[in-house]
């Protein structure tokens, strides 16, 4: 029965580990890796937000944040809150894409082209 109990033991210790096979495989994946050429800084990330609230505009083009954010379904604050600086939440965001026909690609890190726009509905 000590046997027993001390197999139990380490199954739980296990799995409570990095060993295993989803570890395994996470680390093959490359997460948990930061190989210095392939790690996001934090100035990085900051830069990238920082442009996020001139994409918005860029989106909203003519239209009144309100009317923008009826569109959208949220409150006008949020729109002001998300074009000054407040980073936006991932639903506001899909929605966003979704709706006006965007590339999150080119929402969050400015890659590739906007998408379609409005006018392709």
């Amino acid at each position: 029965m000590s046997i027993r109990k001390t197999s139990k033991r380490t199954s739980r210790t296990n799995s409570r580990t990095t060993s295993g096979p989803i570890a395994r495989s996470a680390t093959a994946a490359g997460v948990g890796r930061s190989p210095v050429n392939s790690r996001v800084t934090k100035t990085l990330i900051d830069r990238h937000k920082k442009q996020i609230p001139e994409r918005l505009a860029k989106v909203r083009a003519d239209r009144s944040q309100r009317s923008f954010a009826r569109e959208l379904g949220v409150f006008q604050q949020n729109v002001n809150r998300y074009e000054n600086g407040t980073t936006p939440h991932a639903d506001f965001l899909i929605t966003l894409a979704v709706q006006e026909n965007i590339s999150l690609d080119w929402l969050l890190l400015g890659r590739g082209k906007p998408g379609l726009g409005r006018a392709a509905r």
